[in-house]
Parts: C-alpha cells; sequence; structure tokens
C-alpha cells in the first residue's frame, strides 16, 4: 500500500471511530428535563399564587361579613330602643289627650288647685315628684 492509501484508510478509521464514539455517547437530555422541570415548577408557582390570592381574598370577604353583621345587629338594638321609646311617646300622646290626666299633671307638676281647693305637699310627695320627673326625664332622652 502506498503511503496515500495508508493515510486514506486511517482518515477512514478515524471517522469511523468519529461516528461510533458520537452514536455510543448518549447525551444527557437534561435540557429537556430542565425545561419540563422549569415549566412545572412555573405551573406550580402559579397555582401557588392563586391559591394565595383567592385565600386572601375569602379572608377579606369574611372579615367585611363580621363586620355587616356586628352593624346589623347594633341596628337591630337601636330599633328595638327606637321602638321603645315609639311606645312610650304613644303612651304619652294617649294621656294627654285626657282631660284628667291632664288635670292631675298641672296639679302635681305645677301645683294649680281647683277653685277652693289647698294643696298642701308632705316629703313623700316631693319624692314622688322627683322620681316622676327622673323617669320622664330619662324617657326623653
Amino acid at each position: 500500500m502506498s503511503k496515500q492509501q495508508q493515510e486514506n484508510s486511517k482518515i477512514i478509521a478515524f471517522e469511523s471511530k468519529k461516528k461510533k464514539l458520537h452514536t455510543n455517547v448518549h447525551l444527557p437530555k437534561m435540557p429537556v428535563f430542565r425545561t419540563v422541570a422549569v415549566v412545572h415548577s412555573l405551573l406550580m408557582a402559579a397555582v401557588i399564587a392563586m391559591i394565595g390570592t383567592l385565600t386572601i381574598q375569602i379572608v377579606k370577604q369574611l372579615n367585611h361579613a363580621s363586620k355587616i353583621e356586628a352593624q346589623i345587629v347594633e341596628a337591630k338594638k337601636e330599633e328595638a330602643r327606637v321602638q321603645g321609646q315609639q311606645k312610650t311617646l304613644l303612651q304619652q300622646v294617649e294621656l294627654l289627650q285626657q282631660d284628667d290626666y291632664v288635670a292631675k299633671l298641672a296639679r302635681s307638676e305645677y301645683y294649680l288647685s281647683k277653685s277652693g281647693e289647698i294643696i298642701f305637699n308632705t316629703p313623700d310627695d316631693a319624692a314622688q315628684n322627683k322620681i316622676q320627673q327622673a323617669k320622664d326625664n330619662q324617657s326623653r332622652h
């Protein structure tokens, strides 16, 4: 064999070894795994972020609902108080429409008397008047 042929056979042998090396060597599929892992991680992060956002919104809504419930309770208390006041005022209106009550009220509050009548105040009467005045003041407020 000539020198040229020897060199050609070396080149051919080198090329075949090179092909064998490339075909025998399995390149790791890390880039594909990494891509899948990155996509998977991003999806998980997005899901976790959405769950976190929804949880925060639910907590805010529950807090708002509890505040509204407290306002409803307060409004019902106020309504009951106002209805009690209204009932008391309606009773007072009914009493003030009665002439006998007005006359009695004028005698006790303003010490008015019928002609020929003399009014004497006793300590018990003064205490009763103060109690009645306190009740009237309280019902007005």
